[in-house]
């Protein structure tokens, strides 16, 4: 498994903490301390704000051969509109088109759909898949936050991408046997909030009010860290580090010192046995509390 860098914080203020925004000189020195330090794969979307653009200027002055980069951007099933007579073909070429031009790259490795609700739109699958013939990227797919949105992905033949949520407090994706079929398909696979959000890096009193119901487990999480002499950060880490069946840990951050953070987190090894027991203590916590679409909807 290799790490990831997503770039949601580089185009937008994110995260449960209010996290804000870097600078794009900021930006660009954390994108080439990244590259230089292993992480060989950069995710970014449209809906991430300016973070194509930002991602752009990096990649226009990269030190490293674009062969040794893997980059991954999304799009919004909504660029297809509600007549079903449009092109769907032209209209994915000309979205790809434009996130390529801001990319300043001639192909990406992967582009997928940032709606799971399009997952069974064989149309958008076609068009995905002529992309792929087209040379403009070399692998489609989806991100999902449903284990059937994953399932659906996996029946169609023309996907071969999926990015899921996965996490030690979030472990659907392997318990309902997601992670298993992907590597029966040699579908790629990878996974984001690892931290959910920043929560598993959160004291139990630092957790929004909306998310109270997390204290306990945020509580037993960190109990079992100092327990075993273990961060926060590279127990979640190592949990997700663990599933061979998963290609890049994707993450993100808001300044240097959280990435080199994060890269020192990822190489640091957790004994196997530590790993069981945070399996076995958050095995299944609610979706409502481990998946954000869901936070304040009460659903």
């Amino acid at each position: 498994m290799k790490l990831c860098l997503g770039t949601a914080q580089f185009g937008m203020d994110y995260g449960v903490c209010g996290g804000r925004k870097p600078t794009l000189p900021d930006v660009i020195s954390m994108l080439d301390y990244a590259t230089q330090n292993g992480i060989d794969a950069i995710d970014t979307a449209v809906a991430y704000g300016d973070a194509e653009a930002v991602v752009g200027e990096f990649l226009r002055l990269r030190t490293l051969p674009r062969d040794k980069l893997f980059v991954v951007s999304k799009f919004s099933s909504k660029i297809f509109g509600a007549d079903n007579q449009r092109d769907f073909d032209s209209v994915l070429i000309a979205q790809v088109e434009e996130s390529l031009k801001r990319l300043h790259l001639d192909y990406l490795d992967a582009y997928i759909c940032h709606d799971s609700s399009a997952v069974c739109n064989e149309r958008i699958a076609c068009a995905m898949r002529r992309i792929v013939d087209l040379g403009l990227t070399r692998h489609v797919g989806f991100s999902i936050y449903e284990s059937d949105e994953a399932l659906s992905c996996l029946a169609n033949t023309k996907l071969d991408f999926i990015q899921a949520p996965f996490s030690v407090f979030d472990q659907r994706m392997s318990r309902d046997g997601v992670l298993s079929r992907c590597a029966q398909k040699n579908v790629d696979v990878h996974c984001r909030s690892v931290f959910v959000q920043g929560l598993a890096l959160m004291e139990p009193n630092e957790v929004p009010e909306y998310l109270k119901g997390f204290r306990p487990y945020i509580s037993s999480f960190r109990e079992l860290c100092s327990e075993c002499g273990v961060s926060p950060r590279s127990m979640a880490m190592a949990f997700v580090k663990n599933h061979a069946e998963i290609s890049h840990l994707v993450f993100g951050v808001d300044n240097m010192e959280q990435l080199r953070g994060n890269i020192s987190s990822f190489n640091e090894s957790v004994p196997t046995d530590v790993i069981d027991e945070a399996a076995r203590l958050f095995f299944n916590i609610p979706s409502a509390l481990v998946m954000p679409n869901k936070w304040r909807s009460g659903k």
